[in-house]
């Protein structure tokens, strides 16, 4: 897909497909930075709602085009400045939620604090 400028040069954080009912992990990726950072998230606009934790994150208005051979969405991107040290990111929907067609696991991404 077509990446926004903000993420060129960016290290890439790959996430299983498998894992995208995974919010009642509030732990559940876990890496660290050893500078300061922006962390971005990209979310698959395909789903009714968010995770919770997400919430507290600066939602950017920049969405990513992502085309898998059967199809084209869009995922919006959101980020977080942080500290060196532990990030923890949480799980992305609830085990129950009604999937009406395929979903994609959230995206993240690591660049440098501007």
């Amino acid at each position: 897909g077509q990446a926004p400028g903000a993420l060129l040069g960016a290290k890439v954080l790959l996430t299983a497909g498998e894992d995208v009912r995974s919010a009642p992990l509030a732990r559940f990726l876990t890496f660290e930075v050893n500078r300061r950072a922006r962390v971005w998230v990209a979310h698959d606009d395909r789903f009714a709602a968010r995770p919770e934790w997400l919430a507290s994150w600066t939602a950017t208005g920049a969405q990513l085009t992502v085309d898998d051979g059967a199809g084209a969405w869009t995922m919006s991107l959101f980020h977080r400045d942080v500290t060196p040290g532990p990030v923890v990111l949480g799980g992305n929907v609830e085990l129950d939620e009604p999937l009406a067609g395929p979903r994609a696991m959230y995206g993240v991404f690591v660049t440098r604090t501007p």
